[in-house]
Order: C-alpha cells, then sequence, then structure tokens
C-alpha cells in the first residue's frame, strides 16, 4: 500500500487513473481489501482513477468468492481489470454482470491475430460477448 503514502497526491493532482495488479490471494484476503479500501478512503486520489487488475482465472475458479469481492471493490468506485483473458471461454458463463469494467486480452492470442485465422476469430468472439456484457476491451504486449 505505499503506493497511497508516496505517489496518490502526485497521481490525483495530474488527473491520471493508475492501474495497479492485484493477485488471487490478495483478492482472497479480506484483510487486504479492507485495507485498500481505507487508504482509498483517506486517499486524494478519486477511486474512480484507480484500476486493479486482476487475474481472469480467479473468476474460474473461485467465481462466487471473487465476484463478492469485485462487486464490493466497484461500489466504493474502483475500475475492475480482468486480465489474461485467452482461450477459455468458460470465463463468459462465470461472469456476473456489472463487476467488471474491462477485459485485458492475453498477449499469446493477440500476438498473430493478424496471420491467425483462429485467434481472429476467438478474439471476435470475446469482443461480442463483452461487447453484450458492457464490458470494454483491451489489448496489449
Amino acid at each position: 500500500m505505499s503506493f497511497f503514502h508516496h505517489a496518490a497526491t502526485a497521481v490525483a493532482s495530474k488527473g491520471l487513473s493508475v492501474a495497479l495488479p492485484l493477485s488471487a490471494a490478495g483478492l482472497y484476503s479480506a484483510t487486504l481489501i479492507d485495507e485498500l479500501l481505507e487508504q482509498l478512503e483517506h486517499s486524494p486520489l478519486p477511486p474512480r482513477l484507480l484500476h486493479l487488475i486482476i487475474p481472469a482465472d480467479v473468476i474460474v475458479k473461485q467465481a462466487q468468492t471473487a465476484a463478492a469481492t469485485l462487486r464490493k471493490l466497484r461500489q466504493r468506485g474502483c475500475q475492475v481489470i480482468l486480465s489474461h483473458v485467452g482461450r477459455d471461454l468458460q470465463l463468459f458463463n462465470l461472469l456476473p454482470p456489472h463487476i467488471v469494467d474491462y477485459l485485458l486480452l492475453d498477449s499469446d492470442l493477440i500476438a498473430n491475430v493478424h496471420e491467425s485465422l483462429m485467434d481472429e476469430m476467438l478474439t471476435s468472439i470475446i469482443q461480442g460477448h463483452a461487447q453484450h456484457l458492457g464490458i470494454k476491451t483491451l489489448a496489449g504486449r
């Protein structure tokens, strides 16, 4: 949580968004989540500028636990990015509505999307599901 002590004021004064990774273990830790929200509450950084990056497999492995925590974070104004979204489309069967703002596509999936018809089709399917759920997609390497 050193970010809130050392950088939050400067970042907030610039109006920049911040993306911080949160591991599965961190997401499942009620103590860590409560501490994060407390730090955010006393920080000059508006919650809407905090984007928490969560691995997509947390939804696949423990959907209910993850969903409850993600709902709590979003209710406080945080943005949620699910990272490493790729070939496991089961994610969309387990993803509750309104708990994720962005999907960050797996770099392995998009690396050859211009050459691989299969990767292009899968990316299109993911984009369609995301759009249907009101989730924005991001691609990065």
